[in-house]
């Protein structure tokens, strides 16, 4: 690889655990599904600038219903999410660990609007993204998570 093509990411191992670990289906016993899906992504305009880089911002919005079953008996939630994302124009083709192509795998339906959401975004590595999700019924919650790229 070229010297001046190479990339680093750093990820905490813990955090990254116990993400993936609300997402394992254990040995059929576990069962998470979503529906009523909902995803659109809508331009903001020029962001604040960071790390030195000039940031475009993207508002993705979407909606959807999440039902769990563990032995059995099913637990459902509707979800609404907002995440403030910033990206790099000149960065792109980079590799990114916050970019659309790991957002959603699969082909559910949730994961299918989201990909359609996120090919409405410019090129450019996603430097920042803020989320604040909103859970209704029978897992009742608010949370915001923020991710930024470090020493890039």
């Amino acid at each position: 690889m070229e010297p001046d093509k190479q990339q680093s990411i750093e990820i905490n191992v813990d955090s990254a655990a116990s993400f993936s670990a609300g997402s394992i289906n254990i040995m059929g016993l576990v069962k998470m599904e979503t529906s009523d899906a909902t995803a659109d992504m809508e331009p903001m305009g020029p962001g604040e600038t960071i790390q030195g880089y000039t940031t475009m911002k993207y508002r993705l919005t979407s909606h959807f219903t999440s039902t769990t079953s563990i032995f059995g008996r099913k637990k459902r939630s509707k979800n609404s999410v907002t995440t403030d994302i910033w990206i790099a124009p000149r960065l792109a083709g980079l590799y990114n660990p916050a970019s659309s192509a790991s957002q959603g795998g699969g082909g559910s339906e949730l994961a299918q609007k989201m990909r359609a959401a996120y090919a409405k975004m410019g090129k450019g590595a996603v430097l920042k993204t803020v989320s604040q999700t909103q859970t209704s019924g029978d897992h009742a919650a608010a949370m915001m998570a923020t991710m930024e790229l470090l020493n890039i």
